[in-house]
């Protein structure tokens, strides 16, 4: 069915058409009027339809589809919708519908929408399909119907295709091309004189024009252009008139770009991105004169203050807006701003380039040097403009008289401060290119007393050239290094020093090697000597105070030993070379015991009663009544069991019981905290004969002094002459073992020589040593390092060898690090020290006080003991146990639980302490000496097995006690009582155990064996009668005692010494090795010593027994004669 509308028009109402159900606003861009709505057509309530045909007269048009023709229209000027335009060329799009048939009265609105002919298709109308139907209107425009039945102001044209490309060329030669600046000239027809000419120079203080004039030229002016060029015609006069210059109205913007200064003839490269420093706050909207519209005016006098006083090239881009002009290229006027010709101030700074923009606002920074360094800056002389841009330097020969003077910042000048070039200073080498800038580098300072003008230190440099004054900067004098160090007045402590004592007052103040007093934060080193640091900063480096001091008072501990010194070494190692800025002792009291009522001889069995021993001063004589308490007690050589303390510096002996044999007795007496202080008590013992019993000293059956006398005189007789043949045997074995052993002394006396001479030898190499090293200083600045290497080299090897060893340590624990092991660790290694106070008898950790030769060796010996002993705490006395179980004493943290506080954590599971008992210690049965003092590790002298005639078993290797080496200084430093470790801690824990190379050698040795062994394959034998596997079979122990490796650390040192040096170090390792190899002999000559004395010491015992019992004889045989 067909439906007439309007004037004549019909709509297929079967054919497609699109419904758009939306609200009201929708109606506004298509000029919709009608509130009509189409629910005959749809069924719903719709905004309007989409129709996409149409008949009316002689027209019948299907719309869209890609195969239908377009319908093109001339529309000229007079017909509804064209706002006064002249005409236009448009393609119709669709057709819109708001009809409503059963209201003659409101019969709707239909509307055309076409697509004007400057408007790409893909910006016209479009309907978009989705969730629901869009009509997007976009930049097609909305005729009404009626022009349909205008037939003298439309023309249809869709089959004339030559005028439609025609209107299509005129378009394009009159869209808009890209923005230019009119000249002079051609700005004088619009009253304007301004004009800015691309790449040209300028000079900073001058101007631009107050106002220029850019416009938007078409396409068509640039071919006129170009053809106008071609054939030789002037066109000026054509530049300015409408067809030149684009009238759609539009707006227009400024930036400028700052880029760095280059001459007119020089290329900015396109890579070099500039600083946008200015955009047109307004945007410049077109302007009409003369009759010519698009005159876009602008004054560039706006940016003259900003881009004509600073140098550089600024880049003035015009640019167009609006979506009409997106493809206009803009107009980019490029200006090269240089620096003025007047004026010539002169500048320093601490860098090159302009100070503008280092540091804006002209605030110079404040430069500093070191009195007797050189400047670690580099100073910068400028001559700059009015406008404070550098210029280049006029004469520069004028540079060579060059003189810098410090002056006070009143003006006074310094004499004794003086800031100098370098003798090599040359301007060729250090002025720039441009020659605008001369850099001063390694300024050398130089000078004295500072005391003029501190605190502040504040100066003026003054720069002269050619003897005039040219320019002044701030500039700040400190002070130089730390070369010197005294002990402050009135800061001292009393002397001489007490051991354990605490230093209440001691400080240091430092200056430089002028006299001046240090800065503040400077850091040195210390170097003690007989002290120790006990606060908890930790380290031996410390900051010098706003005073110059370094404040030790409260800080260090007296541990030398009475008449020892103490010192403190005070260094600087700031510049990788050390210092020693000032060493300085301090004398320890001298203390020796006095025995009263001492008398020199006693008889045998008898007392020695009310014997005082008193505490003296070496120099004085005087008692030293300040020795009083339990701090200060006697220990007795005689009786390891008893302590007797000190009341005001005596104190009166138990009652001594003498032995009841003919001999010199000595005893000793030493204090228990400082043995050094000792005296020896001697007393001679009077003769006392008494007959000895009848003893089986031969291969005869005890004779009793019943059974004697009871002989016969012919038996009586025979005894004696088989005791007087005995008597001359032993007499004889006697002499000829004392003459070896005279031998042996002779021969150990003689190896002590050359081991003296080794020592001395090797003393006189490390002098040469020094000398040489201290000389390659003096010549080239030699490396100190080596000397330190060659002395430290068996320290850094044992840190070395036990680094795995700690490690493990350190992991103890759950979380790791709280198992009482690792935070007693931490306070032995990381700190340095050991607990302070009542733990000083704290000795450390069973894996960590010794060393053995092998790893085989070390896994069996912690196989036997267990991880659980191997980490177990070793302390002197009972005391040193209740302080590590200690929590808090008043408010003070304690112990174990203190120190791990500091790490707010708490000590995981339980520990287990080891009691080093002197009453425990190694004792022979026989009365013979326990340990070798000879030797240098103070093995101990066990008893031989039950069958001392044996020999050694195959695979013996040694007793485990005495296959433990210890550190340096354990030996003698840490001891229980007067007992070392070995013979009290180490014999209680392995016993007589015996070590073995394989558990076959263990086993074949079993009769050998007194209580256990182990083997280095894992083999345990505990009690002589279960053997365990332990490495073979089951998890090799991770706490095990370090060993003693003579593998070259990783990462020492491999720098090559000078030939010279390298001489003398393989000297003293020469003589090293010869000391050892003799070292090696000694100690077994030693062991064959004590076993030879022992031997003549029996056969001593046995003749005198003899000669008794002959002596007994021949009473009898007198007496039965009688």
């Amino acid at each position: 069915m067909h439906r007439q509308f309007d004037v004549g028009a019909t709509f297929d109402e079967n054919s497609s058409n699109f419904i758009i159900t939306s609200d009201e606003h929708r109606k506004e861009p298509l000029n919709i009027t009608s509130d009509a709505l189409l629910k005959h057509l749809t069924g719903i309530f719709a905004a309007f339809l989409v129709q996409y045909d149409i008949k009316c007269r002689d027209i019948k048009w299907v719309l869209g589809g890609k195969r239908q023709r377009p319908v093109r229209l001339k529309l000229r000027k007079g017909l509804p919708g064209l706002n006064g335009e002249y005409q236009t060329y448009v393609t119709v799009e669709c057709i819109i519908r708001n009809d409503y048939p059963e209201n003659p009265k409101s019969p709707g609105d239909t509307k055309l929408i076409c697509r004007p002919i400057d408007v790409p298709p893909e910006m016209g109308s479009k309907l978009i399909r989705g969730h629901e139907l869009n009509f997007i209107l976009g930049k097609s425009r909305v005729f009404p119907i009626d022009i349909l039945f205008c037939t003298e102001k439309f023309e249809d044209i869709s089959e004339n295709e030559p005028l439609w490309q025609k209107q299509l060329r005129k378009l394009q030669d009159s869209s808009p091309s890209h923005v230019e600046l009119l000249s002079e000239v051609e700005a004088l027809r619009f009253d304007t004189e301004g004009e800015i000419v691309d790449n040209c120079l300028l000079r900073a203080g001058e101007s631009l024009p107050l106002e220029v004039i850019a416009v938007v030229r078409p396409r068509m002016s640039k071919v006129a252009l170009q053809k106008g060029m071609n054939s030789g015609k002037s066109i000026s006069g054509s530049r300015t008139d409408q067809k030149s210059i684009v009238a759609r109205s539009s707006e227009m913007v400024l930036i400028v770009t700052e880029l760095k200064f280059r001459p007119p003839g020089e290329r900015v490269p396109p890579t070099e991105k500039g600083k946008e420093v200015y955009i047109s706050p307004r945007s410049i909207k077109a302007t009409t004169c003369c009759n010519v519209s698009g005159l876009y005016r602008f004054k560039p006098s706006q940016v003259s203050d900003l881009i004509m006083k600073k140098t550089g090239t600024y880049m003035l881009t015009l640019k167009i807006l609006g979506e009409d002009f997106k493809d206009t290229k803009p107009l980019v006027i490029r200006v090269n701003v240089a620096a003025s010709e007047k004026g010539d101030c002169w500048r320093v700074c601490n860098h090159a380039g302009d100070c503008n923009t280092a540091h804006p606002g002209l605030k110079s920074p404040n430069l500093w040097g070191r009195l007797g360094e050189a400047l670690n800056w580099e100073l910068f002389l400028c001559t700059y403009d009015d406008y404070n841009n550098p210029t280049k330097f006029r004469n520069i020969n004028e540079l060579k008289n060059i003189n810098l003077e410090l002056r006070t910042l009143a003006g006074e000048c310094l004499n004794d401060i003086q800031l100098t070039l370098p003798r090599n200073f040359d301007i060729k080498n250090h002025i720039s290119p441009d020659h605008c800038s001369l850099k001063l580098q390694k300024l050398e300072l130089s000078g004295g007393n500072l005391a003029t003008f501190a605190p502040t230190y504040q100066a003026s440099l003054w720069i002269y050239i050619a003897k005039k004054r040219v320019a002044e900067f701030r500039f700040t004098v400190r002070p130089g290094s730390v070369g010197k160090a005294v002990m402050k007045e009135g800061e001292t402590p009393a002397r001489p020093l007490r051991p354990g004592q605490i230093i209440d007052h001691l400080v240091f103040q430092f200056m430089d090697k002028y006299g001046n007093l240090a800065e503040k934060g400077e850091v040195v080193d210390l170097a003690l000597e007989g002290l120790k640091l006990c606060d908890r900063k930790g380290g031996s480096t410390r900051k010098v105070d706003d005073s110059s001091c370094v404040d030790l008072g409260g800080r260090l501990k007296v541990e030398a030993r009475y008449g020892d010194t103490a010192a403190v070494e005070l260094r600087n190692t700031t510049f990788g070379r050390t210092q020693v800025l000032g060493e300085f002792n301090f004398d320890i009291m001298k203390r020796q015991l006095r025995i009263l009522n001492n008398p020199k001889s006693a008889s045998g069995g008898s007392k020695l009663e009310d014997v005082t021993i008193e505490v003296v001063d070496v120099e004085t004589g005087r008692v030293d009544e300040d020795m009083d308490g339990v701090t200060y007690a006697l220990a007795l050589g005689w009786n390891k069991a008893v302590c007797i303390p000190l009341k005001r510096g005596r104190c009166t002996l138990p009652d001594i019981i003498l032995p009841n044999k003919t001999e010199l007795w000595t005893g000793k007496v030493f204090l228990a905290e400082h043995p050094e202080i000792r005296v020896v008590m001697r007393v001679e013992i009077l003769e006392t004969w008494v007959l000895p019993a009848m003893e089986n000293t031969s291969e005869y059956p005890p004779i009793s002094r019943i059974a004697l006398a009871s002989l016969p005189p012919q038996e009586l007789a025979k005894v004696l002459e088989a005791s007087i043949e005995r008597h001359k045997e032993l007499e004889k074995k006697a002499k000829q073992k004392g003459r070896q052993v005279g031998l042996m002394e002779s021969e150990l006396e003689e190896r002590k020589k050359r081991l003296k001479m080794f020592g001395e030898r090797q003393a006189y190499l490390h002098n040469q040593l020094r000398s040489l090293q201290k000389n390659e200083q003096d010549e080239d600045g030699g490396d100190s390092e080596y000397i330190e290497q060659a002395e430290m080299e068996e320290d850094k090897l044992e840190t070395y060898n036990s680094k795995k060893l700690m490690s493990e340590l350190q992991k103890l624990g759950d979380p790791p690090g709280t198992h009482a092991a690792s935070v007693l660790l931490d306070a032995i290694v990381d700190d340095h020290r050991l607990v302070e106070g009542i733990g000083k008898d704290v000795i450390g950790l069973v894996a960590i006080l010794a060393e053995v030769e092998s790893d085989s060796i070390s896994t069996a010996l912690a196989n036997f003991l267990g991880e659980d002993t191997m980490t177990c705490i070793i302390c002197k006395t009972v005391l040193g146990i209740q302080f590590l179980g200690a929590h808090y004493v008043g408010h003070q943290s304690l112990g174990l639980h203190g120190l791990i506080k500091d790490r707010n954590s708490s000590i995981s599971g339980s520990f287990g302490v080891i009691l080093a008992d002197p009453c425990s210690s190694y004792k022979r049965d026989d009365g013979e000496q326990a340990v070798i003092d000879d030797h240098p590790q103070k093995l101990l002298h066990l008893s031989p097995s039950a069958d001392s005639t044996r020999p050694k078993p195959l695979g013996f290797i040694d007793y485990a006690v005495n296959l433990l080496q210890f550190h340096k200084g354990y030996t003698l430093c840490l001891k229980v009582g007067e007992f070392g470790l070995r013979e009290t801690l180490f014999f209680n824990l392995f016993g007589y155990l015996q070590v073995y190379d394989t558990v076959e050698n263990m086993m074949r040795a079993k009769e050998y064996i007194q209580t256990s062994a182990v083997s280095l394959d894992g083999g345990v034998l505990y009690d002589k009668r279960t053997l365990h596997f332990k490495t073979i079979l089951g998890k090799s122990p991770t706490i095990r005692f370090a060993v003693a490796s003579k593998t070259e650390i990783v990462d020492a040192p491999q720098r090559q010494p000078p030939p010279a040096r390298l001489k003398l170090m393989q000297e003293i390792k020469k003589t090293s090795n010869q000391a050892a190899e003799e070292c090696s002999k000694i100690s077994v000559l030693l062991k064959e010593l004590m076993q030879s004395k022992n031997r003549a010491n029996q056969l001593t015992q046995d003749l005198t027994k003899e000669a008794a019992f002959t002596a007994g004889l021949v009473a009898k045989v007198k007496e039965n004669h009688c």
